[in-house]
């Protein structure tokens, strides 16, 4: 059958593709429906990465925040037609033996999203932006049957929450911490209060998007002065130009033995305070992307009505997607957007 795909072929221009796709037993054939815009997407449509990276990257299908529709189900009827799934962007290799990759996929604290020969929709495989894909059903998790159901668009954020999350015991810690007040500290807070049952404490700039944050305490990091005394996990979700700056400031009001894992992508690897991490005794981690069971964790999220009601304050709009000028669009909205939450694609192409 022919299907459409909507290509980013250099910064600030889309094309349409016309792709011959051909079913295997095994896969599932999948219409997205509902898509979000990262900052990782935003980057290649501003031209944002180094001219090598982008020259290897274009033309290509971004997007890897989506729900779709089970359109035609595989041999083994695993889904059925009209079954509502989450897409999972990272695409892990299906490893028999071991003996010849030097990663263990078997290492669940850090899962397969670490695996080096792993695949990632909208950065080394085309994205979501088309009107069907094949998918295996490795790469897919069934969403409950709702009429309102473009929230679960959120779910790959709240896997990455999950993800930072696993990294760490959150119970070995009397304060967490997390830094920053956009959309990925506002969904690991949601996550860490209504998932784990733990108090957070959210620390950022923006005071106008702070006042979103009302399940939980907030302060702002100029008026963060006193230091955490008490055993205090920290969650870095700035990124950006201001990476550096938050990392810093983390470092400098951690208590000993703190624990930081940071989950923001800095433009620039950032210059920290390594003098004052040494005499504390501070642990660093890092996290990246998902994998399927932080995707099963994070449905299971979902079922929590106060965490769903939450998880809706981020839908700032849905926009009907027919073409490349309405794609075009919304990422005009998201990209002059200042306020927390998403502008949503509604694709009908």
């Amino acid at each position: 059958m022919f299907s459409k795909m909507i290509k980013i072929v250099e910064p600030h221009r889309f094309e349409e593709y016309i792709t011959c796709i051909e079913q295997k037993e095994e896969d599932l054939l999948i219409k997205p429906k509902i898509l979000s815009i990262c900052k990782a997407d935003m980057r290649y449509y501003l031209g944002l990465r180094e001219p090598n990276v982008l020259a290897l990257k274009y033309p290509f299908c971004l997007i890897h925040e989506a729900i779709g529709e089970v359109v035609r189900e595989n041999k083994n009827k695993d889904f059925i037609k009209n079954d509502r799934v989450v897409l999972i962007p990272n695409i892990a290799p299906i490893c028999e033996e071991h003996k010849d990759c030097s990663y263990v996929c078997t290492d669940l604290s850090l899962g397969k999203n670490y695996c080096p020969k792993s695949l990632f929709a909208s950065s080394s495989c085309d994205g979501f932006l088309r009107e069907h894909i094949l998918y295996n059903i490795d790469n897919v998790v069934k969403l409950p049957l709702i009429k309102d159901d473009a929230a679960y668009v959120f779910c790959e954020l709240v896997s990455v929450a999950c993800a930072a999350i696993r990294r760490t015991n959150i119970h070995d810690f009397d304060k967490i911490v997390v830094w920053g007040s956009g959309n990925m500290a506002y969904i690991i807070a949601l996550v860490i209060k209504y998932y784990y049952g733990r108090e957070v404490i959210v620390v950022g700039r923006n005071e106008k998007r702070l006042k979103q944050f009302m399940f939980c305490e907030c302060a702002t990091n100029r008026k963060v002065n006193n230091k955490f005394l008490q055993k205090t996990l920290f969650f870095e979700c700035v990124g950006g130009n201001s990476s550096q700056e938050a990392i810093n400031q983390i470092i400098d009001v951690a208590s000993i033995g703190a624990e930081i894992i940071l989950t923001g992508v800095p433009y620039l690897n950032p210059e920290i305070n390594v003098r004052s991490l040494l005499e504390k005794g501070l642990v660093i981690k890092g996290t990246t992307r998902s994998d399927k069971n932080d995707f099963e964790k994070a449905v299971k999220c979902f079922e929590n009505q106060l965490f769903y009601k939450e998880i809706e304050k981020l839908i700032i709009d849905i926009n009907e997607v027919r073409n490349i000028y309405d794609v075009q669009r919304c990422f005009e909205l998201e990209k002059n957007e200042k306020a927390l939450g998403k502008h949503l694609m509604r694709l009908n192409i």
